[in-house]
């Protein structure tokens, strides 16, 4: 499960065209997806650009990336996958 509050932008199976601003923009994870939903395989975001929406985190090609805004030097964009619970 990826945790709420966690910062992401759109991953290699974006399937929601601009409902997030457009590529680069950020949103924030608000918990799983619905009552009824897999907090392991769909989260709801809260985009910077106030729209919300529901995201798939499971499979082969995650809709979202984890942005990693850290001082670390590498990459801000890392795989989701590796962050799921």
């Amino acid at each position: 499960m990826l945790l709420a509050g966690s910062r992401v932008t759109r991953g290699p199976g974006w399937i929601g065209g601009e409902e997030d601003g457009g590529e680069g923009h950020l949103g924030t994870v608000t918990g799983p997806a619905g009552a009824c939903a897999d907090p392991d395989k769909q989260v709801e975001v809260n985009w910077d650009n106030g729209r919300t929406s529901v995201c798939n985190i499971g499979g082969v090609e995650p809709e979202l990336l984890l942005y990693d805004n850290g001082p670390s030097g590498k990459s801000p964009f890392r795989d989701i996958q590796h962050y799921l619970l």
